[in-house]
C-alpha cells in the first residue's frame, strides 16, 4: 500500500489550487525532482551530502527498493534505479542538513566541524538558508507529494536519538502558538509518566512516516482522532468541504490571522 500519495487530480483541476501543493523552492522525493524552478536548490543537497560518508550513503541505497514501493506513482517511471538511489540520498541529507541548522540550531556544514567543507561553501550554504528562503523551504517540506519517508532521514545520521530530539524541536518550532492557550497534543501512549518530549520521541521511532505525517500527530486532538483512526457518523454529506463564499452565505464570518501560527485558528459563537 502506498504511503506517500499525489494530490487528487480533482483538487487540481481549478489552477488557484495548484500553487497550494506545488513546492516553491525545494524538490523532495521524486514526485517533483527534476523541476526546473526548484533547480537552483540542488547544489546546496549535494554540499549536504558531503557531509556524510560513505556507509550513509550505502544504508541509503540498499533501502531504495523498499522505498520505492511507498510511493503511489511508482518513482522508475521517471528516473533509473541509480538516479532514485542518489536522488533518496542528497534530499535525505539536505533535509537532515535543514533541520539542524533550522532557527540557528548549529549547522553541520560550518568550517568548524568536521569535513572537508570550505569557506566559500559554507557561506553559500548561510545564504541560501537565510531567514528569508527558510520559510519557503519549511512550507515546501510539509508538502503532500514532497516527502520521504522518516527513515531515510535516520540512515543518514550516525546518532539517532540525537535526531530524534531536534526533529521533535523542529516540529515544535513550526506549529507553536504563541498563544498561551495552545496545548501540546501527542498521540496515546500506555506510559502516562512520560514527558511530552519522550512521548514525541517514541513517536520518531515508532510510527512516524513522514515529516507532514509528524506534523499532522503534533496539530490533531488524538480524542478526536480515536488513536489515528477519523470514524464518520453523519453520511457523506458530511465530508464535503465548504468553500468560503458558501460559508459566508450562510452567516459565518471570517477575520484574518494576523500571527500566521498554523494551531492560532479560533472559533466563536
Amino acid at each position: 500500500m502506498a504511503l506517500l500519495h499525489k494530490v487528487s487530480p480533482l483538487l487540481l483541476e481549478s489552477q488557484s489550487n495548484r500553487p497550494s501543493f506545488v513546492p516553491k523552492v525545494v524538490s523532495i522525493g521524486p514526485y517533483h525532482h527534476g523541476d526546473d524552478h526548484l533547480a537552483a536548490m540542488e547544489p546546496l543537497k549535494k554540499l549536504a551530502s558531503d557531509r556524510y560518508g560513505t556507509e550513509a550513503c550505502k544504508r541509503v541505497h540498499d533501502m531504495a527498493e523498499s522505498v520505492s514501493k511507498m510511493y503511489e506513482i511508482d518513482p522508475y517511471l521517471k528516473m533509473d534505479r541509480d538516479k532514485f538511489k542518489d536522488m533518496l540520498f542528497h534530499d535525505a541529507c539536505f533535509l537532515v542538513h535543514f533541520i539542524s541548522c533550522h532557527r540557528n540550531l548549529p549547522d553541520p556544514l560550518a568550517p568548524d566541524h568536521q569535513g572537508s567543507t570550505t569557506t566559500d561553501q559554507a557561506a553559500s550554504s548561510e545564504i541560501l538558508l537565510g531567514v528569508p528562503i527558510q520559510g519557503f523551504v519549511v512550507r515546501d517540506l510539509f508538502l503532500l507529494e514532497n516527502q520521504l519517508p522518516y527513515k531515510v532521514l535516520k540512515a543518514v545520521v550516525s546518532d539517532q536519538s540525537s535526531f530524534d530530539k531536534k526533529v521533535v524541536e523542529f516540529i515544535r518550532s513550526v506549529s507553536r502558538n504563541n498563544d498561551h492557550r495552545a496545548k501540546d497534543v501527542v498521540p496515546k501512549t500506555k506510559d502516562a509518566t512520560k514527558s511530552t518530549d519522550e512521548q514525541r520521541i517514541d513517536m520518531c521511532r515508532r510510527d512516524t512516516e513522514n515529516l507532514l505525517d509528524m506534523l499532522h500527530q503534533k496539530l490533531v486532538n488524538p480524542k478526536t482522532c480515536g488513536g489515528g483512526r477519523v470514524y464518520w457518523r453523519y453520511g457523506w454529506d458530511s465530508l464535503k468541504f465548504r468553500s468560503v463564499k458558501e460559508l459566508t452565505e450562510a452567516g459565518i464570518k471570517f477575520k484574518p490571522n494576523r500571527i500566521g501560527y498554523l494551531t492560532d485558528v479560533e472559533y466563536k459563537a
